[in-house]
């Protein structure tokens, strides 16, 4: 009886704090969300296959300001997939970034009416791909095609870019929308995971037809 006592006693406690409780946890969930969000770009330049024709897109999302990252094999930017040598590819690696850097809001759009902007970037227009052996088995076919075109070349590469944004209105409830094939068209699918103080979601679109909620 005791025993049962002491349970209901602490079972009381807990509600009796509840308010306490829910401020407490909205405290820490406040101070660890950026710790998260910065590890968002770990993660999304760390993982996953090299896929052809597949943009992976994080969307990291606190409050009103946030950060896109982008990662995209080089093959579908540039039409090779190693790192520039000639005069021609580095004018080919040179247009298709200042293309991404001036179109990055009609390639990830926001609503208008959130009124956001750009507050800085960085580009990495060839990033070697740490999970250089997982491929599929299409991937194969075409690296070979590739390779006898251009030689041996080593390890493949990544487009990869972080920018950083900002918006005057909040942006929940509101749908985020893509671009990626409209100025990329070998880019035919792009995966989208959004991380915020809110929400935590994916989506796959493809040749840009899709949205994902925030």
């Amino acid at each position: 009886m005791k025993e049962c006592t002491r349970v209901k006693c602490l079972g009381n406690f807990f509600c009796n704090f509840s308010p306490w409780r829910s401020q407490m946890f909205l405290n820490i969930h406040k101070i660890f969300l950026p710790i998260l969000l910065g590890m968002t770009s770990i993660f999304a330049y760390a993982f996953g296959a090299h896929e052809h024709g597949t943009a992976k897109i994080d969307i990291a999302l606190q409050d009103k300001e946030g950060t896109i990252y982008i990662k995209v094999p080089s093959e579908s930017i540039y039409n090779f997939e190693h790192e520039a040598k000639t005069d021609v590819e580095k004018k080919n690696v040179k247009i298709a970034s200042e293309k991404i850097k001036k179109n990055i809001l009609q390639i990830v759009r926001f609503d208008p009416s959130l009124e956001c902007s750009i507050t800085g970037e960085k580009i990495n227009p060839f990033a070697v791909d740490p999970n250089d052996d997982e491929h599929d088995e299409d991937d194969a076919i075409e690296e070979k095609s590739d390779h006898k075109k251009h030689g041996k070349h080593g390890k493949h590469g990544n487009f990869q870019a972080e920018f950083k944004f900002k918006c005057n209105k909040d942006a929940t409830g509101s749908k985020i929308s893509f671009g990626f094939t409209n100025y990329f068209p070998k880019v035919q699918k792009a995966i989208i995971q959004l991380n915020s103080d809110k929400k935590q979601t994916s989506v796959t679109v493809s040749k840009d037809k899709g949205y994902i909620q925030l």
